[in-house]
């Protein structure tokens, strides 16, 4: 005696599967090129792109054609919007801490860069794991001094002014998004 499952079924035994043609197996990869479903063109085969080799002078005028943004372009950027908000701070904002306040806001984003870009431009040809690794506790590095620096500041700056110090450190930091943005742009051209 076989017991029947809920759907009407015999356990112990594979049911027959039903003759309409509604029930056909999907086309499989093999044939597919035949039944017109698949590009007659692999993207990712590399063997069908034509391949240039560039002379010396065609490669340098691509390497000069997509400039690369660096670490040290970006902190020289944060530095020029560092200062520039420090002045502007010292016109606009009538307490005598403001400026002092905004160069501090600077160097809190600029110092943890610093040094986090110093120290992954000093080990090159590392294997990948071991620079995902550096990149990952020189990051945590970096987070752990800027917060440090942002604790102490109240000792470290006399007359601190909140928030010229916060928008200049707000505007530090847009500097690494403008950088991105600008790096997309140049890539297009």
């Amino acid at each position: 005696m076989t017991r029947s499952s809920p759907t009407g079924t015999s356990l112990g035994r594979t049911p027959e599967a039903p003759s309409d043609s509604r029930h056909q197996p999907a086309v499989s990869p093999s044939n597919a090129r035949s039944a017109g479903w698949e590009d007659s063109r692999d993207p990712y085969d590399l063997a069908e792109v034509p391949v240039k080799v560039l002379s010396r002078d065609e490669a340098q005028a691509l390497l000069a054609r997509y400039r690369r943004l660096t670490p040290r372009g970006v902190l020289a950027a944060q530095v020029a919007v560092g200062l520039l908000a420090a002045l502007i701070c010292g016109v606009l904002v009538s307490r005598p801490g403001a400026p002092w306040s905004a160069l501090y806001g600077a160097a809190v984003v600029v110092l943890p860069g610093a040094l986090m870009a110093r120290s992954l431009a000093s080990g090159r040809n590392l294997p990948v794991a071991v620079s995902q690794i550096r990149l990952l506790v020189w990051t945590v590095v970096k987070l752990a001094m800027a917060c440090a620096m942002l604790a102490g500041a109240q000792n470290v700056v006399r007359d601190l002014h909140w928030p010229s110090m916060l928008a200049t450190l707000i505007a530090c930091l847009q500097v690494n998004v403008l950088a991105l943005l600008w790096q997309g742009r140049m890539k297009k051209i």
